[in-house]
């Protein structure tokens, strides 16, 4: 059903995604400092389609992008929650 959170999009759902595609490829940066910021900017976002992203960053050399990796899947967990 359009307008719902279960199908179909929100308003403003669209530039969502395109900041969170923005942001992805900065995960993947050589600086910990960059790849931990789009990590906390993903957590502040907060929206699923980062996870698998973020997930994938939960090993990180950095025990500082971990921590944040962590805090954002739980961002994106309390938002997707009943």
């Amino acid at each position: 059903m359009a307008g719902s959170s279960k199908g179909g999009t929100r308003p403003g759902q669209a530039p969502v995604r395109e900041a969170v595609g923005s942001i992805i490829p900065f995960l993947d940066h050589q600086l910990p400092s960059l790849r931990k910021d789009a990590a906390a900017a993903l957590g502040e976002i907060a929206d699923p389609s980062a996870r698998d992203a973020l997930v994938a960053r939960s090993r990180d050399d950095d025990p500082d992008v971990r921590k944040t990796v962590s805090w954002a899947l739980g961002q994106i967990r309390a938002r997707v929650s009943p």
